[in-house]
């Protein structure tokens, strides 16, 4: 189901770019 790809890709966006966030804050 395309729906379904969307949604765990963008999940998958979602959760590298809140690790990213973190990982940065973390550096400081």
């Amino acid at each position: 189901m395309v729906l379904k790809k969307l949604l765990s890709e963008s999940l998958l966006c979602t959760l590298a770019h809140l690790y990213l966030l973190y990982a940065t804050i973390a550096d400081l």
